[in-house]
């Protein structure tokens, strides 16, 4: 995910701060020292980025649930739902499902989640006729 869209919205990240840092000095050109604190804050920033979920993991077994409306799920005491309209995409590799929502956050489904290999292709296939079948809906 990094590679494909994160980076530039972490690089537009770290030139906002450099930027901010730069003229909250008050002075053009702005000095070496003033600079490199503008650099350490920007990939300080990066670099909390980049722990964060790290630091949010939830180590407790999630529990999702595919229907015809989306998808459910629960981890220890919390809950949400995400509707079909809301996924960006389903890939799939020989070990997991990636199940991709518009907001970049992603469902990895492993291959030990299924009973079989016939039953995971069942689930897959299943689970990309609903959102197929919501993205190309008219809207009301």
């Amino acid at each position: 995910m990094w590679r494909t869209k994160l980076w530039k919205f972490h690089l537009a990240c770290f030139i906002a701060v450099l930027a901010a840092v730069l003229i909250a000095g008050g002075e053009w050109p702005p000095t070496i020292p003033r600079v490199l604190g503008g650099t350490l804050v920007g990939v300080g920033l990066i670099v909390f980025m980049f722990l964060f979920p790290q630091l949010m993991f939830k180590p407790q077994t999630r529990v999702i649930v595919f229907d015809e409306n989306g998808i459910q799920t629960t981890i220890g005491k919390k809950a949400g739902n995400i509707r079909w309209r809301e996924i960006e995409d389903i890939r799939v590799d020989s070990e997991t499902i990636c199940i991709r929502g518009k907001n970049l956050n992603a469902f990895l489904v492993p291959r030990r989640a299924f009973d079989s290999q016939e039953h995971r292709a069942e689930v897959l296939d299943t689970i990309r006729e609903w959102q197929v079948s919501v993205t190309h809906e008219k809207p009301h």
